[in-house]
């Protein structure tokens, strides 16, 4: 039997996972080859709350990468359901569980980005990466007026509107920080305002995302951390960026010290060009 390929239409055959176009189910579902049936069904039942339309129903275009997204898994699922779900190994008890673990809070983050995969995929996600495009490590990346430096292998989720769980989320945020409650530098009020918003997600803060991306990540990057920098006005751009040395990559947000405003640039294209950013997709 054969495998028709999403992307690119191909067909394979069911002893070949992998498209030579790059497409592989496992791939999208964001797990290793060869995982047990039961692992993939979990991993599946999960990724479908995560993509559940009715969280984002706020947000015209964030509902339709939400869409876009469960299609994808929905076309990966079914691929493995019926080509490869049979004579997978067995799930061992301890090993499965950690990496459902694992794989859960891989996807928390990749549900971070969200726009995300914003084209992919994924976050994250899971889920796209935005690239320094030029300049040294450390500063958010280039506008047309200057060289500026750079941004990492992002979770995905989408945005907020307010500073609780429960909370509808959006991606961008008014935060009601009292003026006493944040530094008087602006470069640190403006970094301040990024890490206590839910503009990635509405449960968590875009601090304690940045520290889970940050451990994840470790092993293999230099966590570069937060960088602040006055674009116009009142207008600030904030990135926290890692770097393996050769590739820095990284979050970015603007940030507006009038109003509290925060955007995470990820959901913006037009925002990206202004500044000079680049997400992967």
């Amino acid at each position: 039997m054969t495998w028709k390929c999403p992307d690119c239409k191909a067909e394979n055959p069911d002893s070949k996972q992998e498209c030579s176009c790059g497409y592989a189910y496992y791939k999208v579902m964001g797990i290793r080859s060869g995982e047990s049936e039961e692992f993939v069904k979990k991993t599946y039942r999960y990724l479908m709350t995560v993509w559940q339309e009715d969280k984002f129903a706020h947000d015209p275009q964030a509902l339709k990468n939400a869409r876009e997204r469960k299609k994808k898994i929905n076309d990966a699922y079914e691929i493995f359901r019926k080509h490869f779900a049979q004579g997978q190994k067995e799930p061992g008890t301890g090993t499965n569980r950690a990496r459902i673990i694992s794989i859960t809070a891989i996807a928390v983050l990749i549900v971070a980005s969200v726009f995300v995969y914003m084209a992919v995929s994924p976050k994250s996600a899971p889920v796209r990466e935005a690239n320094s495009q030029g300049g040294a490590v450390g500063t958010p990346g280039p506008s047309k007026k200057e060289e500026a430096k750079a941004s990492g292998n992002q979770p995905s989720v989408n945005s907020s509107g307010g500073n609780g769980a429960g909370q509808q989320t959006s991606s961008d945020q008014k935060d009601d920080l009292s003026s006493e409650a944040l530094p008087g530098n602006p470069d640190d009020r403006a970094i301040e305002l990024v890490k206590k918003s839910h503009v990635i997600d509405r449960v968590l803060t875009v601090d304690s995302l940045m520290k889970k991306w940050a451990a994840d990540n470790s092993a293999k990057y230099q966590i570069l951390g937060w960088k602040a920098k006055k674009f116009d006005a009142q207008m600030y751009l904030v990135a926290f960026s890692i770097s393996d040395g050769i590739e820095t990559k990284g979050f970015y947000f603007d940030v507006d010290l009038d109003t509290g405003t925060v955007r995470h640039l990820a959901d913006y294209p037009e925002l990206q060009k202004k500044y000079g950013i680049q997400y992967k997709k």
